[in-house]
């Protein structure tokens, strides 16, 4: 009778060469017992590698025989850690003889590594030996990569990637290891002395806070500091908790701004420029000088970048009827593409308001002195023209009598509660004028622009143990007085651009339009965003039929390029930017960057109102029923609650029969500022007042 040899063949299991018994085949497939006793089905392909050893002797038994001369092998393994031949001579020998990046038979392999040796031995102590070399092959996958059932010798270069790879790889694990030390020193009360090292890890750590999974910081930290991708809240905890206890906690305004990547400080050869330019006198070569004309701006209270004014007075000849002249701040004639500070404003974008702070887009030695419209200084203007009357056979018009420069010089710097003196005082003049203001207002709704009501809520953090909040009615006479001039003056600059066929960047808002159809009933309605474009076109919630802001020079980039377009244009010259390609891109950019800024903004008063909730515990506010979640049965239903004295949404269980769009009283029952969430007890009474219970 014929013996048949014992087989073995070799798989890759979890990255790793493993060896085992052929017990038996298909057509299709081996059975593998491997050392441990564990048997797979393995396709035919999946096999790398069959050898055999001598049959079994007389009363042996198939399975321990088997496994006992693989377990003898696998002992046998730690002196052949060491390469059966030098791997680094095989390489350059294979890589000499077969073409860089070819797949090479591992027969050839091992003809070239063994030559004739292998004629001499048995076929086990070959096989043996052969799987030795095929698991060093493996181990070594700098020289050699594995292709299939055969091996490629790395060209150089790609042993330099793989070089490059692994000294990453190794500097990601050292600042793994390190980033866990730190983490549990920290945790244990124990900061580590300051270094840079430390310091960069703390920096991380904000940056971690401010961006998430998108940090180029979370590959490497977000396993030793136990993050998790779904659950940013306990990430921003933890986090926090890490920075508090390092001492370089600030606030998570902080942490807001970088998530914003908002600018807070300006290059040093950026405020040289800028001190340079806030010492040079204003230019009167040119200028129409208004300057015995009273003017005054008005804005917020805490506002330093003052960037319009307004002038008026009644039309001689003609009773009711006003020249008004709305003053636009002017920055320098040379503040062109290649001047530093036009780079520096063209990468903010725009100024950034919060709370304890502002980060403006022109260093403030200019935004707020040089070229800010302040009191008692003479300072260069683009000056609009209007004429405003009312009549009962004509109704409201506003001429636009022209542009022109100018030099102006402001006789108050007014905010609204002082605006609403102002009006009370000169009803022939400015009271007049807000009554024409809100004229265009309502024949703006007439014709289609959407005009509501602006509340504000006002925040006093210099006391962050007290916050103080205010809210604020923003349609009043001198608002709404200030919103209609700006609108006049920006549909006049489109209106300009598109007369005198200058590239520009329109403000656009279409139509709004119907969603669908619906039987029985009209059609609800959808309506676009507004956007920057450079094709001109109309805004429809403010309708108008051309709009370009200009009225913000000193605090959006937008602004700033078209007063430069314009005021080019009037004085003679061609263009400034002829390339639409360019004012399409800063569209673009602006587009994005005012809505994450606005973000930016809405989260930091957002963080300032969950603070005071959270130093006011048991606050009753005002509040309406937004939007109500699901649960199921005899489960409380949570909905989306609108606190109406503090403009914020909160969270809260709805009691029986409340239901969305009731308004209700709502108790502050906890409040987590790092997590962001703040619960309310609701109560279903119409008739309510701020206060304490």
């Amino acid at each position: 009778m014929t013996l048949k040899p014992i087989q073995f063949g070799a798989i890759e299991v979890d990255g790793r060469f493993t060896p085992g018994w052929v017990a038996g085949q298909t057509h299709k497939h081996f059975r593998l017992v491997l050392p441990g006793g564990r048997e797979m089905e393995v396709p035919a392909g999946q096999l790398l590698l069959v050898w055999e050893a001598p049959p079994l002797l007389p009363g042996e038994e198939p399975r321990p025989t088997a496994l006992a001369k693989l377990n003898e092998w696998l002992a046998a393994l730690p002196p052949l850690k060491h390469p059966p031949v030098d791997l680094a001579a095989l390489h350059q020998n294979l890589a000499a003889e077969y073409q860089a990046g070819r797949p090479i038979p591992f027969d050839a392999i091992t003809q070239a590594a063994f030559g004739r040796e292998e004629d001499r031995l048995s076929p086990e102590a070959a096989g043996w030996r052969e799987a030795a070399l095929y698991q060093a092959l493996l181990n070594c996958p700098r020289l050699f990569r594995r292709s299939k059932h055969r091996f490629v010798a790395r060209a150089e270069v790609e042993i330099r990637q793989h070089d490059e790879r692994e000294a990453d790889n190794n500097r990601l694990a050292a600042a793994q290891h390190q980033a866990a030390l730190w983490r549990k020193t920290l945790e244990e009360g124990h900061p580590p002395a300051d270094s840079p090292p430390f310091k960069g890890f703390l920096a991380a750590l904000e940056e971690l806070l401010a961006h998430g999974r998108q940090s180029p910081h979370w590959a490497a930290l977000a396993r030793p500091l136990d993050l998790h991708p779904h659950q940013s809240e306990e990430n921003h905890a933890r986090l926090k908790h890490l920075l508090a206890a390092a001492g370089a906690w600030v606030d998570w305004g902080r942490i807001w701004l970088l998530w914003g990547r908002v600018s807070l400080e300006f290059p040093p050869e950026v405020i040289r420029r800028a001190e340079e330019w806030a010492a040079t006198p204003p230019t009167m070569e040119g200028r129409t000088d208004y300057r015995e004309l009273f003017t005054c701006s008005l804005d917020s209270p805490n506002t330093l970048d003052f960037d319009d004014a307004y002038s008026v007075w009644e039309e001689p000849d003609r009773i009711g009827a006003l020249r008004v002249l709305v003053h636009i701040a002017e920055p320098r004639f040379d503040l062109n593409p290649d001047e530093p500070l036009f780079v520096e404003a063209e990468e903010r974008v725009s100024s950034v308001y919060t709370p304890r702070a502002i980060y403006p887009m022109l260093p403030e030695v200019i935004s707020n002195g040089r070229f800010s419209l302040v009191r008692g200084a003479d300072r260069e203007a683009l000056t609009f023209s209007f004429g405003l009357e009312e009549t009962e056979a004509a109704g409201i018009q506003a001429r636009f009598l022209g542009l022109e420069q100018s030099i102006i010089r402001v006789d108050a710097n007014l905010d609204y509660d002082q605006g609403e003196e102002l009006l009370a005082r000169h009803p022939a003049t400015w009271g007049q004028l807000a009554r024409l203001c809100g004229s265009l207002a309502r024949d703006r709704r007439a014709r289609g622009a959407s005009i509501s009501n602006r509340e504000e809520v006002m925040i006093d953090p210099s006391d962050p143990e007290r916050v103080r909040l205010e809210k604020i009615n923003r349609s009043g006479p001198g608002h709404r007085m200030v919103e209609e001039l700006a609108i006049l003056t920006n549909q006049a600059a489109g209106r300009y651009c598109r007369d005198h066929r200058l590239p520009a960047i329109y403000r656009v808002q279409h139509p709004p339009k119907p969603t669908g159809t619906a039987v029985g009933t009209p059609p609800p309605l959808i309506t676009p965003a507004a956007r920057f474009t450079t094709r001109g076109g109309g805004h429809a919630g403010l309708a108008c039929d051309r709009y370009i802001q200009v009225s913000s020079p000193l605090r959006r980039f937008p602004d700033l390029v078209m007063q430069r377009q314009i005021i080019t244009h009037l004085t003679g010259g061609p263009p400034l930017f002829a390339d639409e390609t360019r004012l399409a891109q800063w569209a673009r950019t602006a587009e994005v960057r005012f809505a994450v800024y606005g973000d930016v903004e809405k989260r930091m008063d957002d963080d300032w109102k969950r603070v005071y909730l959270a130093q006011n515990p048991g606050l009753v506010l005002a509040a309406t029923v937004r939007r109500a979640g699901k649960s199921p049965p005899h489960q409380p239903v949570w909905a989306k609650i609108w606190l109406e004295d503090i403009l914020l949404l909160v969270d809260g269980p709805l009691p029986p029969g409340v239901r969305e769009g009731d308004r209700v009283a709502a108790r502050v029952a906890d409040v987590d500022v790092d997590r962001q969430r703040v619960r309310v007890e609701l109560s279903p009474t119409p008739a309510i007042h701020k206060g304490k219970e």
